[in-house]
């Protein structure tokens, strides 16, 4: 007679590691922390943007990163091909270097008064 092993649990082998879901948590929280460690463009700017127009300012600064992000990752992920990634890119790029240079630099509030 053929008994079946009916339970949801896995059995247990005798080489097998059994790791807790907190201990793989714990592992996918810290890899995350050390990719979104480094310090690149656009984390220097909203700290830039942070200090000298408050915790607004940088925060609408990484909004905008991450929805910057999630178009092009969309893009990538639904079938967009390298040279479209590339020329969207590009066309954004191409489009806030104008905006940036027709607006000019920025007046200073302060008074520089010795």
């Amino acid at each position: 007679m053929t008994v079946w092993n009916l339970n949801i649990t896995p059995l247990i082998h005798r080489n097998m590691v059994s790791v807790s879901n907190i201990h793989i948590l714990a592992a996918a929280f810290l890899t995350g922390l050390a990719a979104a460690a480094p310090i690149g463009p656009v984390n220097m700017m909203a700290i830039r943007r942070g200090v000298v127009g408050g915790w607004r300012h940088t925060f609408a600064c990484a909004i905008g990163s991450i929805f910057g992000d999630l178009a092009l990752f969309s893009l990538a992920l639904f079938g967009g091909h390298y040279t479209t990634i590339r020329l969207t890119g590009w066309c954004a790029i191409a489009y806030h270097s104008k905006e940036s240079f027709l607006r000019g630099r920025p007046k200073s509030t302060t008074s520089h008064r010795t």
